[in-house]
């Protein structure tokens, strides 16, 4: 199987060579892509490529993005030095696809169709890409940075937590930006339905592995 592509084909899933349930395969890299990751459109090229880049303590990640891309079938470049990890895919026409659904007019935008798919695992992967564990009183609350949204695209995220999971986020502003954070009353609940789905290197966001908080 050719590993790049530079022609677009109407149906994309048909070129993955995936033994993973396609849904559970766009689930992943969608909210991967709508998090930390990238998906660029090289000048020249028709399909979209993925990129992807952290802190070498966060590997895992990588080893987790790398096997997505097996099923997919699309090759790649791994790349580390001591402090960051890099890792960069060939063209796809499936890469194509969720391109255009998560970008418009230049900029990353929650996918309406890929959140149709919203589950917990999804919500680890955005919590481990862009959140963080803050303390207040005697509690730990997670907070996710999403500072690539708007006010009026998070508010149709907060429905979707609270449509798909019962979960509750509030909307913060900071600065010019804005991300959200779970409330008191399911901060445990948000914990217990990640947790099965964290990675390794992510257990510190975890309230569990964490000291509870003196107060």
């Amino acid at each position: 199987m050719e590993l790049s592509s530079r022609q677009y084909r109407a149906n994309p899933l048909k070129d993955c060579v995936t033994t993973m349930d396609k849904k559970e395969l766009v689930k992943k890299l969608a909210f991967l892509c709508m998090s930390d990751a990238g998906l660029t459109m090289h000048k020249g090229c028709i399909n979209a490529s993925f990129h992807l880049s952290m802190c070498i303590e966060n590997k895992d990640m990588a080893e987790y993005a790398i096997e997505l891309l097996k099923e997919v079938g699309v090759g790649y470049r791994y790349s580390e030095n001591e402090k960051y990890f890099r890792l960069d895919s060939k063209t796809h026409p499936f890469l194509t696809t969720l391109w255009n659904r998560i970008y418009q007019d230049g900029r990353r935008v929650p996918s309406p169709h890929d959140f149709k798919l919203l589950d917990w695992e999804a919500v680890a992967i955005m919590y481990m890409c862009d959140g963080n564990i803050q303390i207040a009183g005697k509690r730990w609350y997670p907070m996710i940075n999403m500072c690539k949204w708007s006010y009026a695209e998070l508010c149709w995220v907060k429905h979707q937590f609270k449509e798909k999971l019962n979960l509750d986020i509030n909307i913060y502003k900071c600065g010019k930006y804005y991300r959200v954070g779970v409330p008191a009353h399911h901060c445990d609940h948000f914990f217990e339905n990640v947790k099965p789905f964290i990675l390794k290197s992510f257990y510190y966001k975890l309230a569990s592995e964490r000291e509870a908080p003196k107060g």
